[in-house]
């Protein structure tokens, strides 16, 4: 993403467009823009759909994905940790039952610690840092409604 908008400042202030085939071309007579590298049939001009997207509905969408790859990371844990206590059917009592429990809490305190104010995937607090966006976009959202 960051990398997208950087070659986009880019393009604005040279006049030249970054196309998907790596090749680069400047602004028509027409204003478009259009690729050198299928005889510059390609059009240059598409845009990710995030530039359309307020900048805190983007906070709160990196903050889910984030989210969603530590909490996928625990579940695997979990899951791989308790497969070879299903394996032998309950009768294990060694080393495969406290891995188990081990990474089963580890996952529970994990969510825990998102449904409290004291988790955050950046190391502040999730709800502050919303507040803080809220607060900076509060008059912008109340104008959408």
């Amino acid at each position: 993403k960051y990398i997208w908008l950087a070659m986009k400042h880019g393009a604005g202030m040279n006049g030249t467009t970054c196309c998907g085939d790596g090749s680069v071309t400047g602004s028509s007579d027409s204003g478009s823009t259009t690729c050198s590298g299928d005889n510059g049939s390609i059009s240059c001009d598409d845009m990710p759909t995030t530039d359309f997207i307020p900048q805190y509905l983007r906070f709160l969408q990196e903050w889910v994905e984030h989210f969603c790859e530590q909490r996928q990371a625990k579940v695997k844990d979990v899951i791989n940790s308790c497969k070879s206590c299903k394996e032998c059917g309950g009768t294990c009592n060694g080393d495969c039952k406290t891995k188990c429990k081990n990474k089963c809490d580890a996952y529970k305190k994990f969510i825990e610690k998102f449904c409290t104010a004291a988790g955050g995937t950046s190391g502040s607090p999730w709800s502050k840092r919303w507040d803080q966006i809220y607060k900076m976009y509060s008059k912008y959202i109340e104008d959408a409604k």
